[in-house]
């Protein structure tokens, strides 16, 4: 894949924000707090979870780029991940969403102070080694968004396993 430029990654979480936010405005609360058959998260937790994680990662990219070569990344098991999904994942909707927006607009705020050159610093991930920052944000944030946006969208249809 092609190395992709800030404003590319830009255009996508703006997408993915745009589907988290329509979605949220048009559930009802027996869906946004229902656990899916299989089990697994809710609506709800999926939603509190992607503007935790999106507070997270942001800074965890400006702590590497004020400091090449930073430890930076979680595993599953983070204790501040989880902790989260038990504080915020009954949150009213009105909640969810004020979290929403202020997790992607400081995103939005961390992306927007670099350049593309910015891009090529290079942190280590605890789990997956040396990585330049585009594949940390490519992956960690973008495709974390697209995921979820992915992972909601079943959960609102019923489609979720």
């Amino acid at each position: 894949m092609a190395e992709r430029t800030l404003a590319e990654m830009l255009d996508d979480l703006r997408l993915t924000q745009q589907v988290f936010l329509d979605i949220l405005s048009r559930v009802d609360e027996h869906i946004l707090y229902r656990r899916p058959v299989g089990g697994g998260w809710t609506l709800a937790e999926t939603l509190a979870h992607i503007a935790e994680a999106r507070q997270f990662f942001s800074k965890e990219t400006r702590r590497v780029r004020a400091a090449p070569g930073t430890k930076i990344g979680r595993t599953v098991e983070h204790p501040g991940r989880l902790q989260n999904i038990e504080d915020h994942g009954h949150d009213a909707p009105d909640v969810l969403h004020r979290r929403l927006i202020a997790s992607h607009e400081s995103l939005l705020k961390t992306l927007d102070e670099m350049t593309d050159a910015d891009l090529r610093i290079q942190g280590e991930h605890v789990k997956y080694g040396p990585q330049m920052l585009s594949e940390f944000i490519e992956r960690f944030v973008v495709e974390h968004d697209q995921v979820h946006v992915e992972q909601a969208t079943a959960l609102l249809t019923g489609d979720a396993p």
